[in-house]
């Protein structure tokens, strides 16, 4: 959570003793505590794709001009933190959620339109050279030959082509942490932390 954390660190070498058993880099960071004032926050971060760049895949494959794929994504959120007892006991509460929407290009590999009509590119002896070949087409399997999409990518020349579309992946995540700090006298305190961070990400 942008809010829950105070500050901080990286190590990246000379760890002290505490670090100990540690390879490569080590980050340490410390979630905020409520005060003797009520101090809170409320923010959002938005992004859509007026800014994107187009992909590589709708470049190729889409229309022109090729349209940007759709990009939404909202992180929101609010704290809040006080004394719960003046000097003794505090509070800070945090929470969290990212919302994002995402056009991604998916790209299948289908029988293309001469394929279906029994057209099928088979390679002469004599040439070397693939030469279309009119097979019969069974009755049984034209309506399945009809769910395919038409083509809308490249035609390899074998009987298969591509189909590009579009689908939208969604990712849903909530941040919650809550935290109570405790000064028993001047040497010595302590503080409960918890945190849920459940999310879900659908991806065609």
């Amino acid at each position: 959570g942008v809010e829950a954390i105070r500050e901080f660190r990286v190590m990246t070498h000379n760890f002290s003793a505490e670090y100990g058993g540690r390879a490569g880099a080590v980050v340490s960071a410390i979630t905020q505590s409520g005060t003797n004032a009520f101090h809170g926050s409320v923010y959002e971060f938005w992004r859509n794709n007026v800014l994107d760049a187009r992909d590589f895949f709708n470049v190729a494959n889409a229309p022109d001009p090729s349209p940007l794929p759709a990009f939404r994504q909202n992180q929101f959120g609010a704290s809040l933190g006080g004394p719960l007892r003046r000097d003794r006991v505090f509070f800070f509460g945090n929470y969290e959620g990212l919302r994002r929407r995402r056009g991604v290009p998916l790209i299948a590999i289908i029988p293309d339109l001469a394929a279906r009509r029994g057209l099928i590119p088979t390679l002469n002896p004599a040439t070397g050279q693939l030469e279309p070949r009119q097979f019969p087409v069974n009755p049984a399997i034209t309506p399945y030959l009809d769910l395919y999409p038409v083509p809308n990518g490249n035609n390899f020349g074998d009987g298969l082509a591509e189909y590009v579309s579009d689908v939208s992946t969604a990712a849903n995540e909530d941040y919650y942490m809550g935290r109570g700090d405790f000064q028993l006298s001047g040497n010595d305190s302590f503080y409960l932390r918890y945190v849920h961070n459940p999310s879900k990400i659908d991806d065609p």
